[in-house]
């Protein structure tokens, strides 16, 4: 839909009270990988869920939900699926899981003309031969909005929804305050 951010991609983040032994639950956990060699992650991919990547030190993170809730909810599930095969201590529990990432994207309606937009919005890079889009830091923070012609823009860095639709409502404002689109002849 035109105008409306899709949350694509909810990166969370927790730790565990105690170590997890990432090379036995590799054995128990069907769909698990674990090659020390190229990564020290255990990545556990579920069918339809976020996949969820562990670590010995008790580290866990949840990729690819499409909410907070989701992310988090992964997150605790896997956490009582570990316990209940016996990868963790029935009392192993969780510290806060925080979001450490969401990712949105938005189709404005129609193109915009990103080599006259980089020459006149500040804080901006656009080398056509590196990346196809112009990369744009609305602030001084980790949001960056990767802005393409066709009228595409993929926000990162945000650490809730509500930051991913505030950041663009203000991206927004400021292509309306500046005329550098252009409509998609039909």
């Amino acid at each position: 839909m035109i105008g409306l951010v899709k949350i694509v991609n909810v990166i969370a983040s927790t730790k565990t009270n105690m170590e997890i032994d990432i090379e036995e639950l590799s054995q128990k956990l069907m769909n698990a990988e674990y090659n020390p060699e190229m990564f020290s992650g255990l990545i556990y991919r579920r069918d339809n869920k976020p996949t969820i990547i562990m670590f010995a030190t008790g580290k866990l993170s949840s990729h690819g939900a499409r909410s907070e809730t989701a992310a988090k909810r992964a997150i605790i599930e896997v956490l009582s699926e570990i316990k209940n095969i016996g990868g963790l201590n029935k009392t192993a529990h969780l510290e806060n899981i925080n979001i450490v990432n969401v990712v949105g994207t938005v189709f404005i309606g129609y193109r915009i003309d990103i080599e006259e937009l980089s020459k006149n919005l500040p804080n901006t890079i656009y080398d056509p031969e590196q990346f196809p889009g112009l990369i744009y830091r609305p602030s001084n923070d980790s949001v960056v909005c990767m802005i393409f012609s066709t009228g595409k823009i993929v926000i990162v860095g945000c650490n809730s929804e509500v930051q991913i639709r505030q950041t663009y409502q203000q991206f927004q404002k400021t292509l309306a305050r500046a005329d550098y689109s252009y409509r998609v002849e039909s």
